[in-house]
């Protein structure tokens, strides 16, 4: 998909007034229902070889919104798909916090544990944000938003 088209939708989502997540899609017109899913595959594809911070930032807390609530929280912080590591997790909560999404990085970062794949410790159970996420999901949404505008340049 053209990087324009997926503005375009991300726009038409804000003018309806309209909100998104990772795992359930984005508003209610069919035609912008995949625009984040889009924008991660975007990234994907294009910082493959080395991935800049915020794209960083955009695919980890994608894929923990996703993994949350597709699986449980769990699954993201015991890093079951291999790519939410405790390195990569508190390297992403520090970016967060140092580019003022705080509001995120506070839950996202909170339950890091470094643990073995798919061995998340016991004792931490209660620092799963699974009730943030699936109540914050505005939160979420502005900061997909801003960080994609803030880095529309950057796809030029």
């Amino acid at each position: 998909m053209d990087i324009r088209e997926l503005y375009s939708g991300l726009r038409r989502i804000q003018n309806r007034g309209e909100t998104g997540n990772a795992y359930g899609g984005c508003g209610t017109v069919d035609e912008d229902r995949d625009v984040l899913g889009d924008f991660f595959d975007y990234v994907v594809e294009k910082y493959e070889d080395s991935m800049p911070p915020w794209a960083e930032a955009f695919m980890q807390v994608f894929s923990w919104q996703f993994q949350t609530l597709h699986e449980g929280a769990e699954a993201y912080y015991s890093n079951e798909y291999g790519d939410s590591d405790y390195v990569t997790i508190t390297r992403v909560a520090a970016f967060l916090r140092e580019n003022g999404y705080d509001e995120i990085a506070e839950p996202y970062g909170l339950a890091a544990a470094d643990c073995e794949q798919y061995q998340y410790p016991e004792d931490k159970i209660d620092l799963l944000p699974d009730d943030w996420i699936e109540t914050h999901e505005q939160v979420i949404w502005d900061f997909y938003v801003d960080i994609l505008e803030k880095h529309k340049e950057d796809f030029a």
